[in-house]
């Protein structure tokens, strides 16, 4: 008995639930209440308050990089290396255990070298480094082909790879930017 009345892709989906969820913890909570996307009003706010994003929806099949700026989309990507299955399947491979297992690992370990002796960092650090030449390169193609300064982008991260031990630091050292 449902109807469709509207349909989004996802990234803007993301993207309006991130800059809302942050326009609150701003507490620009009238901006938050009161938002509403299409309205050039409100859209001009969020532009105005905010600095350009990159958000990285870390998932279990793919990553998405989705680079917003001036209140809207300004491109994203899809990045099916980088994803929750792999790096969970890598340690499975590297260590010879089950997939449940693995899984398991992935989440008591994580990126911390002070967990689990340091068991899994390496296959950690190979995608901390993908990530961030991912980063780089839309960083870069965002400055070249769009003219935009990206000396203040700030880098989100959201999902449920976003919950994995240490990633939010190791990407900040590695970087050398702000990642939340």
């Amino acid at each position: 008995g449902l109807k469709t009345v509207a349909l989004e892709i996802e990234a803007q989906a993301i993207v309006r639930s991130i800059v809302a969820h942050q326009a609150k913890l701003n507490e620009d909570k009238q901006t938050f209440l009161n938002f509403k996307w299409g309205k050039k009003e409100d859209e001009q706010k969020i532009a105005a308050s905010s600095r350009p994003k990159i958000i990285l929806d870390l998932g279990a099949t793919r990553t998405s990089l989705i680079l917003f700026d001036q209140a809207m989309i300004q491109f994203s990507n899809s990045l099916p290396n980088i994803s929750g299955r792999n790096i969970t399947q890598a340690i499975a491979d590297k260590r010879r255990l089950p997939f449940a297992e693995a899984e398991k690992v992935k989440m008591i370990c994580g990126i911390n070298p002070s967990k689990c002796k340091g068991a899994v960092l390496e296959i950690f650090k190979q995608m901390i480094n993908e990530l961030a030449k991912e980063i780089i390169d839309a960083e870069n193609f965002y400055q070249q082909y769009f003219g935009q300064d990206t000396n203040k982008i700030e880098i989100l991260l959201c999902s449920g790879g976003a919950n994995l031990s240490n990633l939010e630091t190791s990407l900040r050292d590695k970087l050398k930017r702000d990642v939340k």
